[in-house]
């Protein structure tokens, strides 16, 4: 039976940074999943964006993540424009979307931003097949990423939730191969690694049992 791999499940906003011989030279928003917005000089302003990327990497890599505010620094960032009479944010997801798309990078590296990676898009040369040992790998060249195994599952969200702003957990085969060729979601949790199985590989996989819930916005 494939392996599992269990992620905290981010709520930020989606980015695809893009390195070319280990340097990053452009970062965009996931926007409709075909165009995004370039945020290339305010992706700049993050600490947590490693510039050059540590070892071999290759030639062309395209690394997706999740850019987010934690939730102490989210009360921080209201207390500050209360304080100052400005309208407050409703939750850190905004306040962090907000931030990357302002036309003044300065405004940006004052939000108290952070960057968790945990996917690939393109990649021209070798990358590791497996969603856990990708995790360790993104680590080892300079990025924050989720932590991943799966006793996670046995936790309870609230360890998650009073640090990083997350919105439950992310469960992933962890055997890349698996993932169909289908085609990028908006969604970034589907995009990296809850794409749908080629057709010839569905039938070995059958589904006991299956819960619903209804996310915040609704929709199954």
């Amino acid at each position: 039976d494939p392996a599992l791999v269990v992620e905290p499940k981010l709520d930020g906003l989606a980015i695809s940074l893009r390195y070319e011989g280990g340097r990053f030279v452009r970062a965009a928003t996931r926007g409709d999943g075909e165009t995004g917005e370039d945020v290339t000089e305010n992706l700049r302003t993050l600490r947590s964006l490693p510039l050059r990327l540590e070892g071999e990497v290759p030639e062309v890599l395209e690394v997706r993540g999740e850019v987010y505010m934690r939730r102490d620094d989210f009360r921080k960032l209201n207390a500050e424009r209360e304080k100052a009479g400005e309208p407050l944010f409703a939750n850190p997801r905004n306040a962090a979307a907000g931030a990357i798309r302002q036309l003044d990078p300065r405004i940006t590296a004052s939000r108290r931003l952070a960057l968790a990676a945990y996917g690939l898009g393109e990649v021209r040369g070798e990358a590791p097949s497996g969603q856990g040992s990708l995790l360790v790998w993104l680590k080892a060249k300079g990025f924050r990423a989720p932590v991943a195994s799966f006793d996670l599952l046995t936790r309870t969200s609230g360890a998650f939730t009073r640090t990083i702003n997350a919105n439950g957990r992310t469960v992933r085969i962890d055997i890349r191969l698996f993932y169909g060729k289908t085609g990028s979601d908006t969604d970034p949790d589907t995009d990296a690694g809850g794409r749908v199985l080629e057709n010839d590989m569905r039938a070995s996989l059958r589904s006991r049992d299956v819960i619903v819930y209804s996310g915040h916005s609704g929709p199954f």
